[in-house]
C-alpha cells in the first residue's frame, strides 16, 4: 500500500478492528515493513542487521531461511550479503546464526509420514499416497529410517448430513455438494451446515493451529 504525503510533518497511525461476524483469523494486524521515500535526507551509512538476519543492498534485513545459517564472520567483517547452507545431513530452523545451529538429521519414523488423498473418483475410491511431513528434518537415507509405503486405495468417506456425492468436472470426481429442496409457494428454505464426523478438514475450516509458544503449524506439520 502506498500513501502520498504532502510536504511537512505528519503523524501516521494504524488501527485494527475485528469483524465480529466470524471467529476466523488471528485477531491481529501485523505490520511487516514501513518505508518512507522521497524525503530530504539520503542514506550515507549502512547499519548491521540484527542477529539471525542478513541483507545486501536492501532497505530491510532478511532472516536466513530453513537449513541455512548466518556465518560467524558476518558480524566481524560486516558482510551480511548471504546465508550459508547447512552441511549435508543436517538441518536448521529459520533465523539460525551460526553453523553450531545446524543439527544432525535423525532417522525418519512413522511420525514423519503424512498421507495425501486424491479426489474421490468414480466407484467412491481414493488413492492414498504417503509422503514426508513438511518441513522435513529427518534423513530418509538413515539406516534406521522407515520406508514410505506404496500407494493404496481407500473408500471415500461419507458426506456430511444434508450433502451427497455428485460427479463434478472433467475428468469427473465425486464431490460432496449440498442437497436442495423445492419449497412450495410462499415458503423458503433456511440454509445450514452440519458437521457430524471428521475424516478431513471441513470446508471453510483453516488447517492451522497455534501452540502455546505462539508457533503456527499447518496440517502437514
Amino acid at each position: 500500500v502506498s500513501i502520498p504525503l504532502s510536504r511537512g510533518p505528519h503523524s501516521l497511525e494504524w488501527s485494527y478492528s475485528k469483524d465480529m461476524g466470524t471467529q476466523v483469523g488471528a485477531d491481529a494486524a501485523m505490520i511487516q515493513l514501513v518505508e518512507v521515500e522521497g524525503t530530504a535526507f539520503a542514506d550515507h551509512r549502512c547499519f548491521a542487521c540484527s542477529e539471525g538476519f542478513s541483507s545486501v543492498g536492501s532497505a530491510h534485513c532478511v532472516s536466513c531461511g530453513a537449513n541455512h545459517y548466518l556465518p560467524a564472520a558476518a558480524e566481524q567483517e560486516h558482510d551480511y550479503s548471504s546465508c550459508l547452507e547447512c552441511p549435508s545431513g543436517s538441518w536448521s530452523p529459520p533465523g539460525t546464526t551460526s553453523a553450531l545451529g545446524c543439527r544432525p538429521r535423525p532417522a525418519c519414523t512413522e511420525r514423519d509420514v503424512g498421507l495425501k488423498m486424491s479426489q474421490c473418483m468414480p466407484g467412491e475410491q481414493r488413492t492414498v499416497t504417503a509422503r514426508w511431513r513438511q518441513p522435513r528434518v529427518c534423513d530418509p537415507e538413515h539406516q534406521d529410517s522407515v520406508q514410505l509405503p506404496g500407494d493404496r486405495t481407500s473408500a471415500c468417506e461419507p458426506c456430511q448430513p444434508g450433502m451427497s456425492r455428485k460427479a463434478v468436472g472433467t475428468p469427473p470426481t465425486l464431490e460432496c455438494v449440498p442437497d436442495s429442496i423445492n419449497c412450495p409457494e410462499g415458503k423458503r428454505a433456511i440454509r445450514e451446515r452440519i458437521t457430524s464426523h471428521w475424516y478431513s478438514w471441513p470446508r471453510d475450516t483453516r488447517s492451522v493451529v497455534q501452540t502455546m509458544a505462539g508457533a503456527r503449524c499447518s496440517s502437514d506439520q
